[in-house]
């Protein structure tokens, strides 16, 4: 393609009509399934809907909000430390891609100048992969629907732009995101094809929009490099995970997690490598100019694949657990517009010691990784907590000069924990108890009473000043809502939640002044236990006796064996819609016990040892760490 002579256009997914916008689908049209040829030659999936006054079909999916427009522009990426006269004007939409039939297979020569066919294959492209990316976050462990994380959201526009930005001329790919909004370069020669066809590209992209919407903004040193570094994990993790049928195997016996961004994009080559990056520790990153955010990002992605591979007294946890604990490190209200790279280290270990336990070694390989990279100080040592009537008394084995904070945040809450105290030339501290179920820590601190990570392990400590909340009861159901009641003393109330048979600790769902509430549940079976709490969310009673509710998904159908020798046997059942992962269970004939989980597999087959005597088998589907969501099939008897 002659770019000297090539008008300006753009591809973009949207979540509604764009003012100004023509040839766009009248809403209301026929959702159908459908599928086209990408840049790679290989036919995809998509979501279209039809549209029965022109008889022609459109990329637009209703299911998960997205249409795939053309038009011109560039970026409208918000960041006030690069003037607006300095960017592409803001972006304008032409029309929606469209085609005769529900099959996208335009030919495109290098003298086509109509861009509904010019750049059909990346529409393509960026049509299935923003599909998937979104099914990436809405499963576990994420459950999130949107960038903007509540309701149905706004959706997602992508741009792919010929535009060359004022500042510098592209020569090599180059994308960028914010919210409801990705913008791609059409930049791509003999070695390289368009950005679209990056499924990692697509998510690192998209992630942006997603930490925006969280609070850390775009903007400053650190802040950019933290943004990079965190795109870049949940890119490597939606392409690994979406390669693997939407899962992860919790063992971590898959193959190693790959670092390499953007290989779909590039015949022969990357983007970079985000395990194994040029900037390797915190102390370099200092000495170094790095407004991109490239440079400084790595140490995020290269603590994250410590986590995911293992390395030196490193032990690998399971990318399962990489993607939890940094997506909780996002989502749980700790981010600001200038979090720092050490805060952010912070975070993620916090994460893991709520999901998994202080000492666990998810805690540990986590505290190991960001430390390997010097995102991390090594907190005081042998931190100790001792009480005394109604004061507590701190202890530390530490330098006598140093600075130490003393934090503290409520039991089962995910806050950050709160500064109370700083101390000088001292390895103790006494302070009288706050009421209710507190976690205390200590940390180094700098000389402006900034966190010098990282926290300690949590030191906990029990003040009850409320009796225990009674008869928790469940008084009506609506699929995944349910209502609440309970007798009890106190001015507020908070209701938590935690999947049964799990170590987890409960998560608080919500409060109120009453005693009543509607939460949600979700697939499967929870547990749920009221307690009383003071206006910050501290509890101050121990936690009610459970109650459990069960919803489950639909059980797989046509359950068979379809095979068996002396040594084996083999099931198949038809898939469930939106399911990633299913669990083979049996139980011994004769007997009343609970079935036994033989083997989980993300396949609708599987084969399995026999075993002496007579079973019967049962599938069911699970989630990403084993938890039962539907119901169990028919029983299979061998």
């Amino acid at each position: 393609m002659n770019y000297s002579k090539s008008k300006s256009f753009t591809m973009l997914l949207s979540a509604g009509i764009i003012a100004n916008s023509i040839c766009l689908p009248a809403y209301g049209d026929i959702a159908v399934p459908g599928s086209g040829i990408g840049q790679s030659g290989v036919a995809k999936e998509l979501r279209m809907v039809y549209n029965p006054n022109d008889g022609m079909y459109y990329l637009r999916n209703t299911v998960d909000n997205i249409e795939t427009f053309f038009g011109y522009g560039g970026s409208n990426k918000f960041n006030p430390d690069i003037p607006e006269s300095s960017l592409n004007p803001r972006p304008g939409f032409v029309g929606t891609f469209s085609h005769t039939s529900n099959f996208l297979d335009s030919y495109c020569d290098s003298d086509e100048t109509d861009p509904n066919i010019l750049y059909q294959k990346a529409a393509v492209d960026a049509h299935s992969n923003v599909t998937k990316i979104v099914k990436f976050f809405k499963n576990a462990p994420f459950y999130r629907n949107n960038q903007e994380g509540v309701g149905e959201g706004e959706g997602i526009k992508v741009l792919i732009s010929t535009s060359q930005p004022r500042r510098v001329p592209i020569l090599k790919p180059m994308g960028w995101g914010s919210k409801n909004y990705i913008g791609v370069h059409f930049y791509h020669d003999e070695n390289v094809r368009i950005l679209s066809a990056g499924l990692d590209v697509l998510a690192h992209e998209y992630t942006h929009g997603l930490l925006e919407y969280e609070g850390l903004v775009y903007s400053g040193k650190e802040t950019v490099a933290l943004h990079e570094g965190i795109a870049d994990v949940f890119g490597i993790l939606a392409r690994y995970y979406i390669a693997n049928e939407y899962s992860f195997n919790q063992d971590g016996s898959d193959d190693a997690l790959c670092g390499l961004i953007g290989k779909d994009i590039f015949y022969n080559g990357y983007l970079r490598d985000a395990f194994n990056p040029e900037c390797t520790t915190y102390d370099i990153y200092k000495t170094k100019d790095d407004n991109s955010g490239l440079y400084g990002c790595g140490l995020i992605s290269r603590a994250a694949g410590l986590m995911a591979n293992g390395g030196p007294n490193i032990p690998a946890i399971g990318y399962g657990k990489i993607a939890r604990i940094f997506y909780d490190a996002i989502n749980d209200g700790y981010l600001t517009e200038n979090t720092s790279l050490q805060e952010f280290a912070n975070y993620a270990l916090l994460s893991s010691s709520l999901l998994y336990g202080d000492g666990s070694q998810e805690y540990l390989s986590t505290k190991a990784a960001f430390t390997a990279v010097g995102l991390l100080r090594m907190s005081p040592k042998d931190f100790n907590l001792y009480a005394n009537n109604n004061s507590i008394t701190l202890t530390w084995n530490e330098s006598p000069d140093s600075t130490v904070g003393i934090f503290r945040k409520a039991s089962g809450t995910k806050v950050k924990p709160l500064l109370i105290q700083r101390v000088i030339g001292t390895n103790r501290c006494t302070l009288d108890a706050f009421d209710g179920i507190s976690d205390y820590y200590v940390a180094f601190l700098n000389d402006a009473s900034v966190l010098n990570p990282a926290y300690s392990d949590a030191k906990r400590y029990e003040k009850i000043t409320n009796s225990t909340p009674t008869n928790l009861r469940m008084i009506s159901k609506n699929g995944l809502n349910v209502q609440f009641e309970w007798s009890g003393t106190g001015d507020i109330f908070a209701i938590y939640r935690k999947i049964s048979g799990t170590s987890n600790e409960f998560e608080m769902l919500g409060r109120t002044t009453s005693r009543q509430i509607n939460v949600n549940t979700i697939n499967g079976k929870c547990d749920f236990s009221v307690a009383a709490v003071s206006f910050d969310g501290t509890r101050l009673s121990a936690f009610s006796p459970v109650v459990t509710v069960e919803e489950y998904l639909s059980a797989p159908t046509y359950f068979t064996a379809t095979s068996e020798t002396s040594s084996d046997i083999t099931f198949t059942w038809n898939s469930v819609s939106d399911a990633n992962r299913y669990a083979l269970y049996r139980t011994s004939d004769g007997t009343y016990d609970p079935p036994v989980k033989v083997v989980e597999t993300k396949n609708t087959t599987c084969k399995v040892p026999k075993v002496p005597g007579r079973y019967h088998y049962q599938v069911a589907v699970v989630d990403l760490e084993g938890n039962r969501l539907s119901s169990f099939s028919s029983v299979v008897s061998d």
